[in-house]
Parts: structure tokens; sequence; C-alpha cells
């Protein structure tokens, strides 16, 4: 499967406007969600070290 930016491009723009809408709150919240996960596993991993 080989996919191109295009083809992100394609599939972010593509359906009506409550979908792609949808479609971009979701990827956020993924991002979002992805952050705060490493973020608060390094804290944990630092508090353990004992600074």
């Amino acid at each position: 499967m080989k996919t191109n930016g295009n083809d992100f491009k394609n599939w972010m723009n593509h359906g009506t406007q409550i979908q792609i809408l949808i479609r971009r709150i979701m990827i956020i919240g993924l991002i979002a969600l992805m952050i705060y996960g490493t973020g608060y596993a390094i804290g944990t991993f630092i508090a353990h070290l004992g600074f």
C-alpha cells in the first residue's frame, strides 16, 4: 500500500463538511493523547529516578 501526501490530503478533504470536521477533531485528539501519554511516561520515569 503506497501512500503519498496527496492521498492523505484527498482523504482528509473527502466527504461532507461534518465528516471532515469530525476526522480533524479525531486526529488532533489522537495527537494530543500521544503527546500527553509521552509526557506522562517521561515524568513518571524521571520521578522514579529521584529527581
